[in-house]
């Protein structure tokens, strides 16, 4: 799964991704398979509380469609209101 990116883009994405994981314990769900608005919510939270630009933003939600398993066939990345945000 991790054969086509760069081995300090692994370490970014699992830095991120584990940045998500962490909140996503919090909520008590798992951050592989977790709904649209999990992320949505994490990645507002980025923008809103956290004042992340917009490519900061893009690249979490790059990592978290990386480690996610999609949703009905769907990368999560690409669903409609992760890519709208």
């Amino acid at each position: 799964m991790n054969a086509d990116i760069r081995s300090g883009t692994k370490n970014v994405y699992r830095a991120r991704f584990n940045h998500f994981d962490t909140y996503c314990t919090e909520l008590g769900v798992d951050p592989t398979t977790c709904t649209e608005n999990v992320i949505v919510n994490f990645l507002t939270k980025l923008r809103k509380t956290f004042g992340y630009k917009y490519q900061t933003v893009s690249g979490y939600r790059s990592a978290i469609s990386k480690y996610h398993l999609g949703l009905s066939g769907v990368p999560i990345g690409q669903t409609k209101n992760v890519k709208r945000l």
